[in-house]
């Protein structure tokens, strides 16, 4: 196994704003016979600090997505087993969850508005 480390720009997501930021950070590659993992370490504080908030906020965005699938999901299997009431049972969860993934900017708020829209009239529909 080879280890090598390198002075690279790492490319971090501001997700607030949705910009990006070429950071100096040292690389450090370890290679193997076809894959290569790249480890990141950066050397500023600045360049750190902002890997770990990037890092925090995916994971975060990441669950609040899943949550919504998750509602997405259990609606759906109600709708093809022809349960109405089951799945507008659940429209106030899909409601909820979309509205919490656009108030912290993890999806737009004009989309969380079309999913709320587009599962209302497919429930209705039944």
């Amino acid at each position: 196994m080879r280890q090598r480390a390198i002075a690279a720009w790492v490319d971090v997501l501001d997700s607030r704003c949705g910009r990006r930021y070429d950071l100096p950070a040292l690389v450090l590659l370890i290679g193997y016979d076809r894959n290569q993992e790249v480890i990141k370490i950066p050397n500023i504080a600045s360049a750190a600090k902002r890997l770990r908030q990037s890092e925090k906020r995916r994971g975060l965005n990441r669950s609040r997505k899943a949550a919504l699938k998750r509602v997405v999901k259990q609606i759906r299997l109600h709708i093809d087993a022809g349960e109405k009431s089951d799945a507008i049972a659940l429209l106030p969860q899909l409601s909820k969850a979309a509205d919490k993934a656009a108030k912290r900017n993890t999806i737009h708020k004009n989309r969380a508005a079309r999913i709320k829209s587009r599962w209302v009239k497919k429930v209705q529909a039944l």
